[in-house]
Formats: C-alpha cells, structure tokens, sequence
C-alpha cells in the first residue's frame, strides 16, 4: 500500500512507513483517511514537552547515547506492525465527533496530545523488536508471494469503529496531570501520582449499570472473581502505561535523618 506523507508529500509505503488503520476507510458521516507519514516525520510536537528520563552514570551524568536522542520522539521503520495505531485525527474525531479545526487553539493543543500518546504507543515495543519484526515481514512477504498464496500478516491495517473504546482519554488526561507541580519536583508529577487517573476510572467503571450489575464470574469454593470490561485494561492502555512509567522515571527523596540529643 502507497500513500503521500503528510508532513513531507514524499511517496509512503507500508509498512516500512506509518499508515493509520483506517486508512483510506469513511466512518460514518466523515470524510474518508488520508493519514500516512514517512517514519522520521511522525514526530513529537513541539508545543507541548514531557519529562523524559533518560540514562545517567553513577555521578548523575546523563549518557548521551545516539539512539537515545530520538527515543520516545520519533516513530520508527516498521512501528505499524507492532503497535496499534490509529491518526491524530480519527482520535480527534473519536473524542469528539467532529473534525479539528486548524485556526482553534484548543484543537490544535488536543492534537499534540494526541500525537504524544500515538508515540507512546508505538514505542511500547523496543527498537530491537520493532526492527526484527520488519525484517521478518519482508522475509515472509517474499515467500508468499514467491508461492503465490495469501498470508493474514496485514491485519494492522484494518478499520477501527467511532469512538474510544480503549482509554484513549485517560491517557490524555495522565499526560496532562503530569505537567502539574508535584511534591518531589517542581515541573511535574510523577508516575505514581497520574496512574490514579486509571484507579478512578476503574471505581467509576465498576459503579456503572454494565459492570456493577454483572453476574459473570468464575467461582473456586468460597473465592469468586467477577468479569467486567474496563478500558483501561485494553492492550493499548497498558501499552502506553509501560512506556509512560519507563518514560517519566521516579524521583525519590530520602527523609532526613534526625538527631538524638543525648
């Protein structure tokens, strides 16, 4: 599949490059996506910027490796296989039933958001990963279509329904919440203090008519465990849990040692 980067027009292809999964797909009243980028122009926006915490020495010195300058910043060749992955603005229109607007602040700043947890996402897998995956794509492409068969390696691109049915928003007020002044740092909260987001929104799941009044539940003797469907438990919200803790890291303040008088 080809398309026409949006940052950059050069040709895209998948899936070395990134294609959303609705790709070329109308949902509902919405014009049909266009969304591909080459790999290197998915990149994190500008506007707005989150702590990274990157690797340092015994002394505090940070490691000023190459592959960690782009790491959490740029999507890479063949994120797409890996990840799932839906534009910046069929979440847009998933979050808010509308199109962006391209002169509205406040669309413009939901964007970012949007395109920060896109990148946590695709760097939910390592590097490593992600390009082993690509070589061993291209290597099966290859024998398929040398035999001339059919293979179900395509099932990325494949098209998501209205709506977030993934925590999608949750994510987006966790990033949020983390650039408010926390109690061991100044510029931000740290992860511990914005995955209560998910803890509320799973009290809040667990009070609702769907999940509060269901009666699935697997039974051993007097133990019992209920069912329950919960956003923030999708394969997605987990995904940019990992990446968000690894990401943010942890500041940790030792209390001060008091003295005895004797």
């Amino acid at each position: 599949m080809r398309g026409t980067c949006r940052e950059c027009s050069q040709i895209t292809r998948a899936p070395r490059d990134i294609f959303c999964a609705n790709y070329g797909v109308s949902r509902g009243s919405f014009r049909s996506c266009q969304g591909s980028w080459c790999y290197r122009c998915y990149k994190a926006p500008a506007k707005i910027k989150f702590h990274r915490q990157l690797p340092e020495n015994d002394h505090g010195t940070l490691w000023n490796k190459m592959e960690d300058k782009s790491r959490f910043l740029i999507a890479r060749r063949g994120d797409m296989l890996c990840s799932p992955f839906q534009c910046d603005r069929s979440w847009f229109i998933n979050l808010t039933n509308r199109e962006p607007r391209d002169q509205s602040a406040s669309d413009l700043s939901l964007r970012a958001y949007i395109r920060w947890v896109n990148l946590d996402i695709l760097w939910s897998r390592e590097s490593s990963t992600v390009e082993k995956t690509m070589n061993l794509y291209n290597k099966a492409r290859e024998f398929a279509n040398t035999m001339g068969i059919r293979i179900n390696l395509d099932s990325t691109i494949y098209t998501w329904p209205l709506g977030d049915g993934v925590g999608f928003s949750e994510a987006i007020v966790m990033l949020r919440y983390s650039l408010e002044k926390g109690n061991n740092a100044k510029s931000r909260c740290q992860y511990d203090t914005i995955r209560k987001v998910r803890a509320l929104s799973t009290k809040m799941n667990e009070s609702s008519a769907k999940n509060g009044a269901s009666a699935m539940s697997f039974r051993s003797g007097s133990h019992c465990v209920n069912l329950a469907t919960r956003l923030t438990d999708s394969i997605f919200f987990r995904a940019f849990l990992k990446v968000c803790q690894h990401q943010m890291g942890s500041i940790t303040v030792q209390d001060t040692a008091l003295s005895i008088q004797m």
